[in-house]
Parts: structure tokens; sequence; C-alpha cells
């Protein structure tokens, strides 16, 4: 909510200002000429075909640098052969398409669009057992799956270019944990809950990677499904509500506005 006040506030405005102007003069009479011509339905129907069609193009232009962004990143990274015990625990936990990478820090995540792959690091291999490993491979592997890496620049890309939706950015976040949580429960199958608690103690301070999806994700929320905890509940704060409300009301007027445009020409 914080990142999108100013732009929620600044847009609010201006659409607030947009459509009492009209209303004033459609009210007043003191502007006749601005009222609305006869054809203005198809003038509405062309300003709202116009504002989705510029949202559905920034909104895949989006999702395409987000994973284009990830993918040059792990370009950058140092291949190695895969050591026995990542071969080993990859078999164990029934993932493919995993390599390691020459990085000290101990991090591993998913990447890729429609061919989605598991990357290790050599430090990981340093630091986690073997069942912790079989537990980080199965996470990762639940991830390959469902092609987490492209759901969640999805997700991104829709809370970014729906900015004055600040209720669309929080459901996105809502959906990268759930995400983390379902990769966890494959993870407990595969391993056990102490080889994953292991691994999220070890792992956990790390962030994620942009365009992937990384191990450390929402860590607290996994520690405390790990643990059996009562998960705390998803209701969406009424700030948000009430931001999203403004955001609507800004799109109308604008549409308005631009109707009004089409329709006088």
């Amino acid at each position: 909510m914080k990142r999108y006040a100013g732009l929620i506030g600044g847009a609010t405005l201006l659409g607030l200002a947009c459509g009492s102007w009209l209303t004033t003069c459609r009210l007043t009479g003191t502007c006749t000429s601005m009222a609305l011509p006869s054809p203005w339905p198809r003038a509405v129907v062309l300003a709202g075909g116009a504002l989705f069609g510029a949202m559905t193009i920034a909104w895949l232009a989006r999702v395409v640098w987000i994973l284009a962004q990830g993918a040059r990143a792990v370009r950058r990274m140092q291949r190695t052969p895969a050591p026995s015990p990542l071969a080993v625990g990859a078999a164990h936990a029934g993932a493919s398409r995993v390599e390691c990478v020459t990085v000290e820090a101990p991090v591993a995540f998913c990447h890729g669009g429609l061919r989605p792959s598991i990357l290790v690091s050599a430090g990981l291999l340093n630091q986690l057992s073997p069942d912790e490993l079989v537990a980080v491979l199965a996470h990762e592997q639940h991830h390959v799956r469902r092609r987490d890496p492209l759901r969640r620049a999805m997700q991104q890309a829709m809370a970014e270019v729906l900015f004055w939706l600040p209720v669309i950015d929080w459901w996105a976040d809502r959906r990268r944990e759930a995400s983390e949580l379902a990769a966890d429960r494959a993870a407990i199958r595969y391993a056990g809950r102490s080889p994953l608690a292991g691994a999220l103690w070890k792992l956990g301070s790390y962030l994620e990677t942009q365009g992937a999806a990384a191990f450390a994700g929402a860590a607290e929320l996994r520690a405390a499904q790990v643990l059996g905890d009562e998960l705390p509940g998803q209701r969406i704060p009424t700030p948000l509500w009430v931001g999203s409300a403004a955001g609507i009301l800004f799109a109308l007027n604008s549409a308005w506005c631009v109707a009004h445009l089409f329709g006088s020409a």
C-alpha cells in the first residue's frame, strides 16, 4: 500500500477533478458544449476497449521483462558439474533439470518460464545434510511442476500494471506465500518435517531472486506450518479496499473523460 499511496492519491484526485468538472457542467448547464453527444455509448465502448488493450499489452510486456531479467541474472552464474550428493538428492526428490553453480551463498531456486529448472549453489551443498538437500530439491521440484516462476511473473506484472488497485498487490503476495506453503507440503512428503525445518533454519534469511521461486521465500509462515501452528488469517485490510475503491473511481472517471473526447470528435 505504501509503495503506491502517492500514485493512487494523485490519480484519484485527477479522476475526481475531471469527473466533478463534467458533472458540474451537466447539472448547471454552464457548459452545454461539453454534454455527451448522442453516440456516447459507442465512445464508452471504444474508450474501455482502448484502456483494456493498453493494460493487456503493458502486462504482457512486463511479464516478458521480468522473466528476461531473471534469465540474464542466471546466465551470469558460472556452472559446475553436479557433484554426486546433488545427483543422489535429486533422484530421491524426483527432481529433474537440476544444475549447480559456483556461488558460495547457500541458495536454491527454480527459474525459467515455460521450461523451468532448478539451480542450487555449491555453498548450499556444503551446509545441508543429505535429508535436508532432498527437502530443498523436493520443494523446488514442486515449483517446477507448477511453473511457478511464470505464475509469479504474471502476478507481479498484474500488480504493477494495476497499481491503482492495491488489493491486486496484496493478492499477488498471498499467492506467492501459498505457493511456498504448498511446495513445503510436497517436501514434507518426500523428506519429513525435521529435514525441512533444518533447511529453513539455514536458508531462511536469504532473499528471493527476481523472476524465480527461491527456497527462502515466506520463511515465517513456512516455519509455522512445519511446527503445526495455526496460520494467520488472510483478510484483506480495510485500507486496501478503500484504496482500490478510489482507484476504480479514478478509472471510471478517466473513461468518462476519454469517452467524452471520443464522442465529441
